[in-house]
């Protein structure tokens, strides 16, 4: 992508807070085409456009500033803009100036990362919402789904950003339940336990086996 961003002025994307301490200005957005290559093409979205987003208006530039104030070190300023984004939570989805008559997937994955970065309890049905998107048959065509109506009812298809983002907040400790946290320490001690087992066993019969020998060497 550092070959095509270099032809755009000013390439910043909202999600470089992810990966910088720098804070970029959240901006409208514009989706910009460097290159059609066969029957490829490679674009990005840019947001370098006039004005400024409001985090009380849009559920995912409040969560991004979120992240990004924790990453500097000021989480009150970050849990401050974490729950402007999530009032505009209804239940559903995030309802916000951006939703039309869809729910948007990426924005709940985008919700449980900064909520657990910020120790944060989410709702439990987040998680298998999330989850149930990306359970439903034609997901093998690729990815998360990334638009749901009423309970998480998939009305689109995929793509490379929700996955991304989903992969990322189901990858986080917190995402992971209780029971499969149960059953992950129920396996770990009982590997521990089979490897004692074994190393106990081997040093008896490596016992038993010097005892032979030596016997062995004394009857000669």
């Amino acid at each position: 992508m550092a070959h095509f961003i270099q032809r755009q002025p000013n390439p910043v994307n909202q999600y470089m807070v992810l990966v910088s301490s720098s804070l970029f200005p959240f901006n409208p957005s514009k989706e910009f085409i460097f290159a059609t290559l066969a029957t490829a093409v490679v674009k990005s979205t840019v947001n370098n456009q006039t004005g400024i987003l409001n985090a009380t208006k849009y559920a995912d530039i409040a969560i991004l500033e979120a992240i990004h104030y924790h990453y500097n070190g000021a989480d009150s300023d970050a849990l401050r803009v974490f729950h402007y984004g999530t009032a505009l939570w209804n239940g559903t989805g995030f309802k916000d100036n951006a939703f039309t008559s869809t729910f948007a997937t990426y924005k709940i994955a985008l919700y449980l990362y900064a909520a657990r970065l910020l120790g944060q309890a989410p709702d439990s049905s987040m998680v298998d919402g999330l989850i149930t998107l990306q359970s439903h048959n034609g997901v093998g065509a690729g990815g998360f789904f990334t638009e749901y109506a009423g309970r998480c009812s998939p009305v689109s298809g995929s793509n490379t950003e929700t996955t991304a983002l989903a992969i990322l907040a189901l990858s986080q400790p917190e995402s992971v339940n209780l029971s499969l946290r149960l059953v992950i320490v129920v396996a770990l001690i009982a590997f521990v336990v089979l490897i004692f087992a074994t190393v106990v066993s081997a040093r008896r019969s490596g016992k038993a086996r010097n005892r032979d020998d030596t016997m062995g060497r004394v009857c000669l």
